[in-house]
Order: C-alpha cells, then structure tokens, then sequence
C-alpha cells in the first residue's frame, strides 16, 4: 500500500469515527431530554414514567461506554 492510499484510508477512519462521536453525542442528548420532559411530568404519568426514566438511565450509561 503506498503513503497516498494509507492517508487516505486513515483520513476515511477518522472521519468516520468523528461522525460516530457525534451521533452519540446526539444520541445522549436527546437521552438527556426524554429524561427531563419524564422528570417534570412524573407526577401526571405515574409508575411508567419511573419505569421509562430507570430504562433510560439505563440506556444513556450504556451510550455513555
């Protein structure tokens, strides 16, 4: 493999690692909202908000790894 095809190879990596980042990025803070709007209605939605927010929470640690 010449030096050109392996930059290009790496730069093809990187981008693409970048743009998983910023899906998971994308993907907590959207967590983080349904989190937020779960908290505030709680009272109104009752034990199945407490059972969204825990597979939540579980979910956001797992995005988090």
């Amino acid at each position: 493999m010449n030096i050109s095809t392996n930059v290009s190879h790496q730069l093809l990596e990187l981008e693409s690692e970048s743009t998983a980042a910023k899906e998971k990025a994308e993907s907590r803070r959207q967590i983080q909202h349904l989190l937020a709007g779960l908290e505030r209605q709680k009272e109104e939605l009752g034990p199945i908000a407490d059972e969204l927010i825990t597979l939540l929470k579980r979910v956001g640690a797992m995005a988090s790894a």
